[in-house]
């Protein structure tokens, strides 16, 4: 089980490097740090360089870690899209509002945050539980090895 600072460290840098990507983008972010974690997942660190990547485990961490995320990013999306179709019900026009009830001088309203924020975390939670699955599956079957 990961720190729970560095975990929460982790998912902040990942959500911001990631904010901005397009669907293309995020997979190969995810094909790659998934190549690298599985690589790198049971070396032996001699002198600061890592000793015996493994390009098995690195592929096999890669795949299971694009399909989580990409699943748990699909879900995000739609959730954010039917939340902002609820809450955002302008669409893709500016609304506006008196500031103050009678007036006849209107300021902007704000879209809001929260379609991004319920897509954001149906996205995290979809793929970390995909994610903990897939290695509780491999762990299993090390198991019966």
């Amino acid at each position: 089980m990961k720190n729970s600072c560095l975990f929460h460290v982790e998912e902040i840098l990942r959500t911001c490097i990631e904010k901005d990507f397009g669907f293309k983008k995020f997979v190969g972010w995810n094909l790659g740090t998934g190549f690298i974690e599985g690589g790198l997942e049971n070396a032996k660190w001699k002198d600061g360089i890592p000793q015996g990547f493994s390009f098995e485990n690195g592929l096999e961490r890669a795949g299971s870690k694009v399909v989580a995320s990409s699943t748990g990013y699909l879900v995000g999306k739609k959730v954010e899209s039917y939340a902002n179709s609820k809450l955002n019900t302008f669409g893709e026009s500016l609304k506006t509002e008196p500031i103050y009830p009678g007036s006849y001088i209107f300021k902007y309203k704000e879209p809001s945050y929260l379609p991004i924020l319920f897509g954001n975390a149906a996205d995290s939670t979809g793929s970390k539980i995909l994610e903990y699955k897939y290695e509780e599956h491999n762990m299993l079957n090390k198991d019966k090895k």
